[in-house]
């Protein structure tokens, strides 16, 4: 039987090749915009992976890790709020 150490350890394990960039995002990378913002036009930023793409869901096709839907940066925050109150 394996004591509680020895599990956590391969359930670390296991979750840390999940989150990892395997190389399928690349068919999802989304290209610069210009105009809108990425997040404005509905892309979307991986973490793990580094890029921008492009699909449903909010969770990466590649590592399954979350994405980021909006800015980070209170600057560009600001910039989303004022046109999505200028969107009617």
């Amino acid at each position: 039987m394996l004591n509680i150490v020895t599990q956590w350890i391969i359930l670390l394990a296991a979750h840390s090749s999940l989150m990892s960039c395997r190389g399928i995002c690349e068919d999802y990378r989304a290209t610069k915009t210009r105009g809108l913002g990425r997040y404005a036009s509905g892309q979307k930023r991986c973490q793990i992976c580094d890029l921008f793409i492009m699909c449903d869901g909010n969770v990466c096709p590649c590592c399954g890790y979350r994405l980021r839907t909006k800015p980070r940066g209170q600057k560009y925050k600001q910039r989303i709020r004022a046109a999505a109150g200028a969107a009617p």
